[in-house]
């Protein structure tokens, strides 16, 4: 038998939850994302997520970050949700600017700060941050992808 999957609103996730990535995405088709996190797996979620910083406990601004934390499970199940951002996966507003930061710097994610110039009563410079490069988690490629379908979910999908 053919089965479907509805997001609310009734919303058609597709046939045995396939079809484009980019439908999914759009649609914020959590079962697809489940599927999609299993085959990937823990080990390789983790993995990603620690090359966006999550888990880094020495991040600042300067001051200290709460880390964001992708969990450590070997359950199918909870690996299944972590794939739309459930279990106990915690993330901070901070971490997920980087992300989309990196996304929109061609995959290059960038060490945040909080003040790029620091100036004497005679404004001359005392300090200046240099902008400096955290890591580079995703290819260019990757990158545009990623930019097309976050686009595609404001403008044709349910983002906002």
């Amino acid at each position: 038998p053919i089965r479907w999957s509805y997001n609310p609103g009734k919303i058609a996730c597709g046939e045995s939850d396939t079809g484009p990535l980019i439908y999914a995405f759009e649609n914020s088709c959590n079962t697809t994302f489940a599927s999609l996190a299993m085959e990937v797996g823990h080990d390789q979620l983790a993995a990603m997520t620690a090359k966006f910083g999550f888990g880094d406990e020495d991040l600042t601004i300067p001051l200290p970050v709460t880390p964001s934390v992708y969990p450590d499970t070997d359950s199918d199940a909870e690996v299944a949700l972590t794939g739309f951002g459930q279990f106990e996966v915690r993330v901070s507003v901070l971490q997920m600017a980087m992300v989309a930061a990196a996304v929109a710097n061609d995959g290059v994610l960038m060490q945040p700060y909080l003040i790029q110039t620091v100036r004497d009563a005679d404004l001359g410079v005392v300090q200046r941050t240099e902008p400096t490069v955290y890591s580079e988690p995703i290819s260019s490629n990757t990158a545009d992808i990623l930019t097309e379908m976050m686009e595609a979910v404001v403008a044709e999908g349910t983002g906002t």
